[in-house]
């Protein structure tokens, strides 16, 4: 794991030292956690940043406006601030970290993380229960990534972070639902492609150590 300075955001490096607290105590769920944790309070820094850079341009946007709105009365989700990432991100081009949110920034390891989750959820689908790891690496062989920049990433993040907080019927076909397997192997699996995931996001905005 990439280590991060102290001098980023508390409200990032908090999660990240519960992180390396859980790998110590040796608990897949318990890492499971403190990853969704770290993603919850990156994807929350980023929408505030973009929201401070946009009141303070004085521009005024009609669908900024008009979702800032439509969200003033309701407790705010997860799904939402994903939302306003992306929608502040296309309506604004000048902001210190655009370049970063721009579909053409590429991430390595959240391009594997996306990709190893997709083929899990198809496995899981089918009614794996067990071996992750083996049937999904098996299938990823032979196979390429496709490009993943940090929005993309967080839209596979919060389908395993939804996973995580109501596994009932997240799984299975339509007409025959059933429970994920919340297991410590599940955990284990995507927990390795979820870390250094999310740590090359977090390192590569670097500039987040400066607010």
């Amino acid at each position: 794991m990439n280590q991060l300075e102290s001098n980023y955001p508390s409200l990032i490096f908090k999660p990240y030292e519960n992180l390396k607290a859980a790998k110590e105590n040796n608990s897949e769920a318990e890492r499971h956690f403190t990853l969704i944790e770290l993603g919850e309070a990156l994807l929350v820094y980023v929408a505030g940043i973009l929201l401070g850079e946009y009141k303070k341009s004085g521009v005024i946007s009609k669908k900024i406006e008009t979702e800032l709105y439509r969200l003033s009365n309701k407790n705010l989700s997860f799904g939402h601030y994903q939302h306003l990432v992306r929608l502040i991100h296309k309506e604004m081009h000048d902001s210190i970290i655009h370049d970063k949110l721009h579909e053409s920034h590429n991430y390595d390891g959240a391009a594997d993380f996306v990709m190893s989750f997709d083929i899990l959820k198809k496995l899981v689908d089918e009614g794996l229960d067990e071996g992750f790891a083996e049937k999904a690496e098996a299938t990823k062989k032979g196979r390429t990534a496709k490009k993943t920049g940090f929005l993309e990433f967080f839209d596979c993040f919060i389908r395993v972070r939804n996973i995580k907080a109501h596994p009932d019927g997240k799984a299975g076909p339509k007409d025959n639902l059933r429970k994920w397997p919340l297991t410590e192997e599940y955990y284990a699996y995507i927990n390795d492609h979820l870390e250094p995931a999310l740590m090359e996001i977090i390192n590569d905005l670097e500039i987040l150590s400066e607010f």
